[in-house]
């Protein structure tokens, strides 16, 4: 005859041993990081570049309305325009203006490039670089040089150069 300890043991395992298990297994999923999170994230900031991008094209569509007279202009920006995203900046305003051209860090501490476009929103962007830039800037002085007349655009699109010339 069976002891009443005996008796009183279920017929199946008790389920104290299978949590055990299950949350041993659950730890070894969250002890791992996520291996699909990082490809979310790698996603999301490409979608996040490409939209910008995607902004930065459709924006510099040129009005209809301008001028059909097209200029080049050289620039020189000094001041405090290093590390305050002045060529960021001044890539967006560009884009918004639907100037074309580049822009790159100075080794001197200054902004350079070139800028093309009709001469309404060279204008407007002549006046941005010599007055406004980005937020954080401190525009001392701003020198335009080798102005002239241009047949055709010779940049698609307003590029910052990395390094510095």
């Amino acid at each position: 005859m069976a002891t009443p300890q005996a008796s009183l043991q279920p017929p199946f395992d008790s389920p104290a041993p299978i949590a055990r298990k299950l949350q041993t297994h659950a730890m070894k999923r969250t002890s791992k990081p996520y291996p699909l999170r990082r490809h979310i994230f790698k996603f999301v900031a490409i979608l996040m570049v490409f939209i910008t991008a995607s902004k930065l094209l459709l924006s510099r569509r040129l009005p209809t309305k301008m001028s059909s007279k097209l200029l080049s202009v050289d620039f020189e920006v000094s001041g405090l325009v290093q590390g305050v995203f002045f060529r960021a900046q001044t890539q967006l305003k560009a884009g918004s203006l639907g100037v074309v051209g580049w822009c790159a860090n100075t080794k001197s501490g200054t902004v350079i490039g070139t800028a093309q476009a009709h001469i309404d929103a060279l204008t407007q962007m002549k006046h941005w670089l010599q007055t406004e830039g980005s937020p954080d800037s401190r525009i001392e002085k701003c020198v335009f040089t080798n102005e002239k007349d241009i047949d055709a655009l010779e940049y698609t699109m307003f590029e910052v150069r990395r390094g510095r010339l």
